[in-house]
């Protein structure tokens, strides 16, 4: 009897080769000392006897069974914003065998007690891979990567402090956003310093942030600063003397000029409460405004001059 040596996969059929002399004898087979057929891989030593009343005979060989491949099926994943709750992947392996993950990179990482489960810990492009290591009787599966982006989060931006006064310094606006502890960066008129004179600005707020944007544009006023005026009420004056300094004397608490009505060197008749107008035109009339003042001066009658008559 001969025998020859074979190798079959897992899933293929096992079989059993030999020849005997005289030919169209009987063998019967053990495998590692088993007649059942083997069904896992490994490698057999086998021992075939011819089963006959005439003749008598035996041979040795082996029989190889290889694992065989397997294939993972893992579907296309979708895009996701970050913020997303936790979400469950799947894959699936013609074996059975159960298929594991692992992100190969980007923002995100697989949790969970069955470690399906794929967390985002930011914004970007995050691959996860898909792998079957394999077992006795089957070869470890072609690893299988999926792609997918994770858009940044919106963040609503609120501005704040949108209606100030020139008062020399800075005038930022304050923003809060939906989210805590988020840069955001702020321009006026296109420019990144908050102004210092009175005006309207658009003010744009952009989120600064690699997980998160957001924006809105609102417009801040700055108004004039008030120019306050301090004038007293003139003592009362004699008819025949000319509105001067005495009378037209107002200040104001900046630069600028003041004009008159009456005007200096007007001599009013006389009678009580005669009503004097200031006019303050501001140095900078950019920033402050202009501002007008009352007062009211009393101009009384000259005294009679006495004669004395000569005798």
């Amino acid at each position: 009897i001969r025998m020859a040596e074979v190798t079959i996969r897992v899933a293929g059929t096992t079989t059993r080769t030999s020849t005997t002399s005289p030919a169209g004898l009987v063998v019967n087979y053990t495998f590692d000392g088993v007649t059942a057929l083997p069904v896992n891989a490994g490698s057999y030593a086998t021992v075939g006897a011819v089963s006959s009343w005439t003749y008598d005979g035996a041979a040795t060989g082996k029989l190889a069974i290889s694992p065989i491949t397997q294939t993972i099926s893992f579907s296309s994943l979708a895009t996701r914003t970050y913020g997303d709750a936790p979400f469950s992947i799947s894959a699936t392996c013609d074996s059975g065998l159960p298929v594991s993950f692992r992100v190969v990179s980007g923002p995100a990482f697989v949790a969970g007690s069955v470690e399906t489960l794929l967390a985002l810990t930011g914004a970007g492009h995050v691959v996860v891979r898909a792998s079957q290591a394999g077992n006795g009787n089957y070869e470890a599966a072609p690893d299988v990567d999926q792609a997918f982006e994770v858009r940044k989060g919106t963040v609503a931006v609120t501005l704040d402090n949108l209606a100030q006064t020139y008062d020399g310094a800075p005038k930022p606006v304050f923003f809060t956003t939906s989210r805590p502890v988020l840069a955001v960066d702020l321009s006026y008129n296109g420019a990144t310093t908050p102004p210092l004179n009175a005006g309207s600005y658009i003010v744009v707020a952009t989120v600064r942030d690699p997980n998160y944007l957001g924006d809105t544009t609102a417009s801040v006023s700055v108004a004039k600063a008030r120019s306050v005026i301090h004038w007293s009420a003139p003592t009362d004056i004699l008819a025949g003397i000319a509105l001067g300094p005495d009378q037209l004397n107002a200040t104001a608490n900046v630069a600028g000029s003041f004009s008159y009505s009456p005007a200096a060197g007007t001599v009013m008749t006389p009678g009580a409460s005669h009503l004097l107008r200031a006019i303050f035109t501001p140095a900078y009339a950019t920033n402050h405004e202009s501002a007008e003042a009352y007062v009211k001066v009393n101009v009384l009658n000259a005294a009679p001059t006495v004669t004395s008559a000569p005798t």
